[in-house]
């Protein structure tokens, strides 16, 4: 029997979890009503489970003093009836915001909070129970309230938010730790099909001055293209586990519940990434780490090395910059390649032939020269993908003299050496 804490909790699941013999206190974290009532402390509990159905949404078609909705308020509207689908219906309002949801999940500041006697903890105290306490913490990534996040939208359950994006995945892989966890559970773990919903960039700190603790991650849901559709984040002592919506959520929270010494023996891999939240003010002092690990600079030609690396490099939990992952219809090409150039910690270079005729790579490679020289660190990464060392020295004696990584020899050993090279 555990003490479990569940917030905003789905009542089939918490009712799941009472039949099984443990002891539940359901709280309001905000995201189910719009008010908060948390008065337990979270580390006092063995496990703290997130399975959010009936999420708490605004119109954000009004929004302004006069309607009741901005940054620190909102009403709230009945959900029942509403399909996450719901968009602009005017032609030109279709176009300009085809993306954009009309009922979104209420964001942090806009939660009422309730009288401090009532309403005790917060986010940070989630955070740290799971680090500091060992409490794990579920979060069930239900399309009923992710799709209606975007990036400022996701929910501060723990002081951590990522970005989402919509899919439809329907062929996706269980990987390590959660395959491992998950193989003596009864019913076997089953997604519901297709997967909604994609974890595009994070976690990030909502609050962030100065260094930022880092929390690795490792992709557990993966989709054919090494999206990743969930992440297990090792917060020092204790883990979060982001796992996308089940066919039986109640079944698959009684089962993690039940593998709690299992679960308190995961720890990080040593080639986990150490993702580091992204400024949420552009004035942040420079010694914020960079938002991502590596740029991949490269020829249209190569792309389906690229393409593979990429993926590969993700798979890793390395936080890539790849025009793929990160241009939309739309952006300005110029300024987004120049925050990523700026943003990044290295730049893959992947030299070949069709790189060496472009005009493009070779404005990129110039800049991840400029930061290598005045920083006097080690900036860029050479990949040689179809070129010998006597071809690069023919275009540049210095490039040539700089270690490189052979494509000849696979993706995962180029893999290898980019991640030993950013330890």
């Amino acid at each position: 029997m555990a003490d479990i804490l569940c917030l905003d909790t789905d009542q089939s699941t918490i009712q799941a979890l009472q039949n099984a013999g443990h002891n539940v206190h359901a709280a309001q974290f905000g995201y189910s009503t719009g008010r908060r009532f948390l008065n337990k402390a979270p580390h006092d509990f063995d496990a703290i489970i997130h399975d959010l159905k009936q999420p708490a949404c605004y119109d954000s078609f009004t929004w302004g003093p006069f309607t009741g909705n901005d940054n620190y308020r909102c009403a709230i509207v009945p959900t029942a009836g509403l399909s996450w689908e719901s968009r602009m219906t005017s032609r030109a309002s279709a176009q300009a915001f085809k993306k954009e949801y009309r009922y979104r999940l209420v964001s942090e500041t806009q939660i009422q909070g309730m009288a401090p006697f009532e309403s005790t903890y917060g986010p940070k105290d989630i955070l740290s129970a799971v680090a500091k306490a060992s409490v794990p913490m579920l979060v069930f990534l239900n399309p009923e309230w992710v799709l209606r996040t975007g990036f400022y939208n996701f929910p501060d359950l723990f002081e951590l938010r990522w970005e989402t994006s919509e899919s439809a995945a329907i062929k996706v892989q269980i990987l390590d730790p959660l395959a491992a966890l998950s193989r003596s559970w009864t019913p076997e773990l089953a997604l519901s099909s297709p997967v909604r919903c994609t974890l595009k960039g994070g976690p990030y700190k909502y609050v962030q001055i100065g260094n930022a603790t880092a929390y690795p991650t490792t992709p557990i849901v993966a989709d054919r293209t090494g999206s990743t559709l969930g992440e297990c984040v090792f917060c020092e002592n204790g883990t979060i586990w982001l796992v996308p919506a089940m066919l039986d959520n109640p079944a698959v929270a009684c089962a993690f519940v039940d593998s709690l010494s299992a679960i308190a023996d995961v720890r990080v891999k040593p080639e986990a990434s150490l993702p580091v939240g992204r400024p949420t003010d552009e004035h942040v002092p420079a010694t914020v780490d960079k938002e991502w690990d590596v740029f991949i600079s490269h020829a249209s030609e190569d792309k389906p090395f690229t393409d593979e690396l990429a993926n590969a490099l993700r798979k890793r939990g390395i936080r890539v910059w790849y025009d793929v992952f990160v241009l939309k219809m739309g952006d300005q090409l110029t300024k987004k390649i120049d925050e990523g150039l700026t943003r990044s910690r290295y730049g893959i270079v992947v030299l070949s032939p069709s790189f060496f005729a472009k005009k493009w790579t070779e404005a990129e490679l110039g800049a991840l020269y400029t930061r290598q020289t005045t920083s006097g660190k080690k900036v860029i990464l050479p990949v040689w993908l179809d070129i010998s060392r006597a071809e690069v020295a023919s275009y540049s004696a210095l490039l040539a003299d700089l270690k490189a990584s052979d494509a000849a020899r696979g993706v995962e050993n180029v893999v290898n050496d980019v991640i030993d090279a950013i330890s």
